[in-house]
């Protein structure tokens, strides 16, 4: 199942997700395309981990 995440760039940190990749759009569909991560490759933090400076 996937979950919702931030990515682990330390110059992005916007919202992606994490997990098996079968439930990308339940996480994502809520989310604003200015808030989307867009890095490649794919690097999202730990369910749960909100990097420094971010407000959830």
């Amino acid at each position: 199942m996937c979950k919702p995440a931030y990515c682990a760039n330390e110059d992005c940190h916007k919202k992606t997700w994490w997990g098996c990749g079968n439930h990308i759009d339940s996480v994502m569909n809520s989310v604003p395309e200015s808030e989307k991560c867009h890095c490649e490759p794919h690097n999202p933090l730990a369910p749960g981990v909100v990097p420094e400076g971010v407000k959830k």
